[in-house]
């Protein structure tokens, strides 16, 4: 519930759990605020953004415009950094009104050493859930267990399983821009440098989605 908050050129070590948390439930919100230009080190995750929703509560109730810039990230036990919103019913798709989290941009990062101590299944570089208007560009994901980034599920609201109108897949609009993805996949199996996944029948096919100028190399698996 803060918002404008700007943190630059500082070191965050040894956390036990997140060296940032950027959490809101759905009474909370919080506006422009900015990681820039520090040191985010030996902890189990780096960065931890959250944004709970409810129907009853205000549509103002959001996290918008966060930036994430020039940071180094890394030696984290499990993720970078875990970005997600939640909502009512378990975040069941005919229950999602609106995107909890908008307008993020993350750049110029590096993110490396990630997923190594994870005590979970969830040991990716870069874990992104349902996310909308997100900027993910000329960061350097390199030296991760897991996958390297993964984009996480889509909301779609409709009867049908596939042939989708554009109005019934509510979330979207991200671009991957220009960035390396490199040294991924190096403790399992099935995974990639960047990866998309989804669940039919609600939460497999992301809208406006522009993936380009990327290299992918070294990786101990595939990246599609």
């Amino acid at each position: 519930d803060v918002s404008y908050i700007h943190l630059e050129n500082l070191v965050f070590e040894f956390f036990n759990e997140s060296c940032v948390e950027h959490e809101n439930w759905s009474t909370t919100r919080a506006y422009g605020n900015t990681i820039k230009n520090c040191d985010l080190r030996y902890g189990n995750t780096g960065i931890w953004v959250v944004q709970s929703i409810a129907a009853s509560e205000s549509a103002a109730n959001q996290t918008r415009n966060l930036l994430i810039q020039g940071n180094r990230i890394h030696d984290q036990d499990s993720m970078a950094i875990r970005h997600v919103d939640w909502w009512e019913n378990g975040a069941a798709a005919d229950s999602w009104v609106r995107p909890g989290i908008i307008g993020t941009i993350i750049e110029n990062n590096e993110m490396y050493e990630l997923g190594f101590r994870c005590d979970s299944d969830n040991a990716i570089g870069a874990s992104f859930g349902w996310s909308d208007q997100l900027i993910f560009r000329n960061n350097h994901v390199h030296h991760v267990a897991h996958n390297g980034v993964q984009f996480s599920r889509s909301v779609i609201q409709s009867d049908k399983e596939y042939g989708f109108s554009p109005d019934e897949i509510k979330t979207g609009n991200i671009l991957v821009m220009d960035n390396i993805f490199e040294n991924a996949c190096q403790l399992t199996c099935d995974n990639g440098g960047i990866k998309f996944w989804g669940k039919p029948p609600d939460g497999h096919v992301f809208r406006d989605v522009l993936i380009t100028g990327n290299i992918a190399r070294n990786n101990f698996g595939w990246t599609y």
